[in-house]
């Protein structure tokens, strides 16, 4: 949870890990180069509390935060508006990235629908940020061939899924694992 938010920054700074943008990783698989030890904190789906609670710690505790933003539910009943994602992205503590139009699981959908929820949701993210790196967050993690092929064909860089680990490849830039926090300690994932 976001009230959790201030002590995993602080171990994960005890740990020795720089937090960075999703981007930072996603370069570092596109160039062949090792980010050193890294971590990046992902929030799903662009809550309200995102703006009020975590936009204030990352700015006073100078650390980037990346925000999973279902597009189409902006300025909807606890979600985040346009303006406040401007104002968070224009701070430079904030990274905005695609998690589709309506949050709708992709896996297992049609074609035509997994296109309107990737390309609809980066066409309002570059409309209203006037750019926004291609970088996809599946819906609850799920994806599969045809979702693949539809970030590929739309030249996307990368995307992450739930699925758990640390390790990432270029091979699976668009199957990218990630580590969900919880009730537990971070050392229960070896970090």
């Amino acid at each position: 949870s976001l009230h959790d938010a201030l002590p995993i920054f602080m171990y994960l700074k005890q740990k020795g890990y720089e937090l960075v943008p999703l981007e930072k990783i996603v370069d570092s698989l596109l160039t062949r180069k090792n980010p050193g030890k890294v971590a990046a904190i992902i929030l799903d789906d662009g809550y309200v509390n995102n703006y009020s609670y975590a936009y204030p710690i990352a700015k006073r505790q100078k650390v980037p935060i990346n925000i999973g933003f279902v597009t189409g539910f902006a300025s909807s009943y606890n979600q985040l508006s346009w303006s406040q994602v401007k104002t968070m992205v224009n701070s430079g503590s904030i990274f905005i990235y695609n998690h589709s139009w309506s949050h709708q699981s992709l896996h297992g959908t049609n074609k035509d629908t997994i296109i309107k929820q990737v390309t609809v949701a980066q066409d309002q993210l570059e409309q209203h940020l006037g750019s926004a790196r291609k970088i996809f967050i599946y819906p609850y993690g799920r994806t599969g061939e045809t979702v693949i092929n539809v970030l590929k064909d739309a030249e996307f860089d990368a995307a992450f899924t739930d699925k758990k680990g640390t390790k990432h490849c270029l091979s699976e830039r668009f199957t990218l694992p990630r580590l969900r926090t919880g009730n537990f300690p971070l050392s229960v994932h070896g970090l």
